[in-house]
């Protein structure tokens, strides 16, 4: 029965973050919206790669760690703020943005790697 409740958790907090997200930015959190996205979308996956160079992993190892580094923002960060209530809408908008960007982002580091 457990098993069967926690297979609705994540449609439910998909549902969630889903109607907290907006297309409109406001100009107080543009700044903040950026800075996350590029850290999730372009620092993460550029310290991932370098750290991968420097331990001189296989090919295989090395691209699955960067294209791992690249993916959005995670769903479940979205739950939290949801569920503790810090900014829910700053974060629903940075998980879909970055949901949306990963798309050019993962396959332009797929290139690069």
């Amino acid at each position: 029965m457990l098993q069967r409740l926690a297979a609705t958790l994540v449609p439910v907090v998909m549902v969630a973050v889903g109607l907290q997200w907006r297309l409109r930015i406001e100009r107080s959190e543009l700044r903040l919206i950026l800075f996350a996205l590029v850290f999730i979308l372009a620092a993460k996956p550029v310290f991932a790669w370098g750290l991968v160079a420097l331990l001189q992993l296989e090919p295989l190892v090395a691209k699955t760690i960067v294209l791992e580094a690249a993916m959005p923002a995670m769903i479940s960060t979205g739950a939290l703020a949801l569920m503790y209530q810090l900014a829910p809408r700053l974060v629903s908008t940075i998980i879909g943005y970055s949901l949306l960007l990963s798309f050019a982002s993962v396959w332009l580091w797929s290139l690069l790697v």
